[in-house]
């Protein structure tokens, strides 16, 4: 009876799959660089980053930037936090970005809004505007992007 119950307990545990990594690929084509932080799909908070990095600024002597892989550790696609570096505000967005799936920065460019601080001064502040692509596939810098997504401020 012994045995029994072992081997019963043995094949259901083994029916349950492996929870394996959710892997996603990054590249940024613009002249900033940008930090990231990336979430579980299933993190409905996004408040503890289960992986963070930084994509530098393409290098203008090189015909592409490099692309770099990153993960999640459950669901079926990762949640992403772009944050560029070299403005006044930062983004507050989110992406999803399905398994296998590669998102590419294409530009990043300033937006520029009217700023008044605590004693009247009037100035300006910046905020990024990404456009973005995610495909199937891995694209070059140089090729055209065919679904263009923008995030902004």
């Amino acid at each position: 009876m012994k045995y029994y119950i072992l081997s019963l307990v043995a094949s259901v545990c083994s029916a349950y799959p492996a929870n394996a990594d959710v892997h996603i690929y990054l590249k940024n084509c613009s002249d900033y660089p940008v930090d990231f932080k990336v979430y579980d799909g299933a993190d409905s908070l996004a408040f503890v980053p289960y992986k963070t990095g930084r994509l530098d600024e393409r290098d203008p002597q090189s015909s592409d930037a490099s692309e770099h892989k990153t993960s999640c550790s459950f669901g079926e696609k990762c949640k992403l936090r772009l944050t560029p570096k070299h403005f006044d505000k930062d983004l507050a967005k989110i992406i999803a970005v399905e398994s296998q799936r590669h998102l590419r920065i294409t530009t990043i460019e300033p937006q520029y809004f009217p700023y008044q601080d605590a004693n009247g001064n009037h100035s300006f502040k910046s905020a990024p505007v990404v456009t973005y692509e995610i495909t199937r596939d891995e694209r070059e810098c140089k090729e055209t992007p065919t679904s263009v997504k923008i995030l902004k401020f």
